[in-house]
């Protein structure tokens, strides 16, 4: 489902397997036994038949419940997504011979933060952000030094991608885990069909649960 990808070859990775990504922030301690206190039981109204609910409470229980099935259906349908449901197509790229100054263009005029590098069958060479390119920029401040530089000398050529089966689940495991922005999606022949990025999958969950959090 992921793979390391260096100028062209593919090599499968496979995420750690961890029981909790986010630790708790305060261990619980279990709570003293409470005694039991003996009383002369009395019928009270609390223990009548449920028929004796007033029909405004009574529906009430009813709308909980289908809320609930609700949210579980939800819940089903986000996991159902994946890679192919999240993929922003076509893809913005660059090629290794396209110039430093088109970088400048894409990142800070267009605002874009991940573009992938492909040669000319659309293979998956490399990958720039913004980051690594305003880091890059810092540090040759003199315009002699730019001149005749290339994308293909400040990329990036080890990219995780992923196809377009995987789930939604792994997907925001991996982005988490690896502290990355984006996954470049390919296809068998290491070929690039799309983008994600966490906006998307972040857009994705929120598209689904929309009516719970906006209510």
């Amino acid at each position: 489902m992921f793979f390391w990808i260096s100028r062209g070859v593919s090599e499968t990775y496979i995420p750690p397997a961890r029981p909790e990504i986010v630790q708790p922030l305060h261990p619980i301690l279990p709570s003293a036994p409470s005694k039991k206190i003996e009383t002369e039981e009395k019928e009270t109204p609390e223990r009548k038949s449920f028929s004796n609910v007033p029909q405004e409470i009574a529906f009430q229980y009813k709308v909980n419940a289908s809320l609930s099935e609700t949210r579980s259906k939800m819940g089903e349908f986000l996991s159902a997504l994946t890679a192919g449901d999240l993929l922003t197509s076509p893809v913005v790229s660059f090629s290794e011979q396209d110039s430093v100054e088109r970088a400048e263009e894409i990142f800070f005029q267009k605002r874009f933060r991940h573009v992938p590098i492909l040669d000319e069958k659309s293979t998956l060479c490399g990958i720039l952000s913004d980051r690594d390119w305003m880091r890059w920029k810092l540090t040759h401040v003199s315009s002699e030094t730019e001149q005749g530089k290339t994308i293909g000398q400040i990329m990036k050529t080890r990219v995780l991608s992923v196809h377009r089966n995987a789930g939604i689940g792994e997907i925001a495991k991996v982005l988490f885990e690896e502290r990355i922005g984006c996954l470049p999606v390919v296809n068998e022949r290491i070929q690039v069909i799309g983008i994600i990025t966490r906006s998307d999958v972040l857009r994705a969950i929120l598209k689904v649960n929309e009516r719970e959090f906006l209510a």
